[in-house]
């Protein structure tokens, strides 16, 4: 795991297995560069990330691992919950 404070544009986002975001833009950049993106939101569920529905969740250091690991072994499955993601919200992409 390596956590990266850098803006995005200046991220080769290639470099990454996976990447988690609170509920924000930069996880539509991972979504939308390929990479399987997860949402993290607080444990208590108190942070709205209904903008995202559809993505995968994370929230605890266990969901963590186990979506790294997931992302690691299986993408193609995050991968397609992505796109499914993007079609519903009607966003285009290459």
């Amino acid at each position: 795991m390596r956590l990266s404070t850098e803006a995005i544009f200046r991220l080769d986002l290639a470099a990454f297995r996976c990447g988690i975001s609170p509920p924000s833009t930069i996880l539509l950049d991972m979504v939308l560069a390929g990479l399987p993106a997860a949402v993290w939101r607080d444990p208590e569920g108190a942070m709205d990330a209904s903008s995202y529905q559809g993505l995968h969740e994370v929230s605890t250091a266990e969901s963590w691992s186990a979506f790294a690991q997931a992302a690691a072994e299986a993408p193609e499955a995050i991968l397609a919950q992505q796109d499914a993601f993007l079609q519903a919200a009607n966003i285009v992409h290459d």
